[in-house]
């Protein structure tokens, strides 16, 4: 059996990305990273690439037997600490008690081991991101639909709009009916609108004609539902339930928004369809020791599926973050005790964090050496409510 081994260049291109590991203007151009994650761009480009870099080198990683370190394990604590943990040449010399000769001899077998893994994963595994699938096409229109307030009339009045041409086929009768506000429930609008024309659709088909179908919207146990009532006493509501509970597509877009479907008979006559939603807050923590800045940010998501955690030192934040696994990490640079640079490159290279979007906000105007440690974006202190809000949609 013969071994695929990677040219000359590709371990150039590998030592290279492993030595700009948190540049993030580095990695955003960088050939390798598109070949890896080629169906992103910016920010999530970055961010996979480092992810599978990362990832590349964790492979390496051999269990010590009797006590007594591995060659293997040697080069992975080399790596580990010369590019994931930045230390400089001399520190992993003295700590690995490294002859300089013995380093760079090391750190070659290093890189080509990596270098065989992620060309492995490019020659035996296309990337995932290529395959065009409900669930791949339903998760990408998520991170590209705004999350936005919804308004129950415009959602149903599009919904029937979508599928009046379908009804009249079906002479199926489609129309509004009660709406009950829904607050302040918002959702991502793009996903939820291709849900409700989509099970519209599979109703009508699925229907006697001369049925009559009304759309309206409630609330029950306090989140918002929007419901189907079917007046038919001839439909066979067994077909309906089948393909609403055996289809991949209902079940990737229930997935996506959190939701559940239940059919019910409401009387003699109809048959109920709903689908509850459930009021989704995502978590935020705030690094900072200055309560007022903390304050400021719970004052702009107010009325917003938003909530605030805060940490005043950056060991709490680091436990809290590591628990917590938030959405977003807002961090401090000024921060007692513990440098926030070093926060930042903390929570980016420790396993459980170093996913987590991080948004830099302090009154030292340095952005570009945030994004150079990985940060996902900087904003100078105090923020304006547009911008901080702006920052997180991104």
């Amino acid at each position: 059996m013969t071994v695929d081994l990677p040219p000359e260049n590709f371990e150039r291109q590998v030592q290279d990305c492993l030595a700009h590991l948190y540049d993030f203007t580095e990695l955003q151009t960088n050939p390798l990273a598109a070949q890896i994650a080629p169906d992103l761009t910016g920010l999530q480009r970055v961010q996979a690439f480092r992810r599978v870099l990362i990832e590349a080198v964790e492979q390496l990683k051999a269990r010590e037997i009797a006590g007594i370190p591995s060659r293997q394990d040697r080069i992975y604590t080399l790596l580990l600490m010369r590019y994931v943990e930045g230390l400089p040449v001399e520190e992993v010399l003295q700590q690995l008690a490294l002859s300089e000769r013995q380093f760079y001899r090391e750190q070659n077998r290093a890189i080509q081991a990596v270098s065989q893994l992620l060309w492995d994963r490019l020659k035996t595994s296309p990337p995932q991101d290529n395959t065009i699938s409900v669930k791949s096409e339903i998760q990408r229109m998520s991170r590209q639909s705004p999350y936005t307030t919804t308004d129950g009339a415009t959602l149903l009045s599009g919904a029937i709009a979508a599928n009046i041409n379908l009804a009249d086929q079906h002479e199926v009768t489609i129309r509004l009916s009660a709406l009950q506000a829904l607050g302040d429930f918002t959702a991502h609008q793009a996903v939820l609108r291709q849900t409700i024309i989509w099970m519209l659709s599979q109703i009508i088909t699925h229907v006697e004609a001369g049925s009559d179908i009304a759309l309206s919207t409630s609330t029950v146990d306090h989140n918002p539902a929007i419901d189907f009532v079917i007046s038919d006493p001839g439909t066979d509501i067994s077909v309906l339930q089948e393909t609403l509970a055996n289809a991949p597509t209902i079940a990737e877009f229930l997935a996506t928004l959190k939701g559940t479907l239940t059919i019910t008979q409401a009387d003699d006559a109809s048959y109920l369809v709903r689908f509850q939603l459930q009021h989704q807050r995502q978590m935020i923590l705030v690094i900072d020791d200055n309560p007022d800045a903390v304050a400021l940010l719970e004052r702009y998501i107010t009325g917003m599926p938003y909530e605030i955690v805060s940490a005043w030192e950056a060991e709490e934040g680091f436990q809290l973050a590591q628990s917590l696994e938030p959405s977003w990490i807002v961090l401090d640079i000024l921060l007692p005790h513990t440098d926030g640079w070093k926060m930042l490159q903390n929570l980016k290279s420790h396993p459980r964090t170093r996913t987590i979007p991080i948004l830099v906000c302090s009154v030292l105007e340095n952005p570009d050496l945030a994004l150079s440690l990985g940060a996902d974006g900087y904003l100078r202190k105090p923020p304006d409510r547009i911008s901080f809000l702006k920052a997180l949609e991104r």
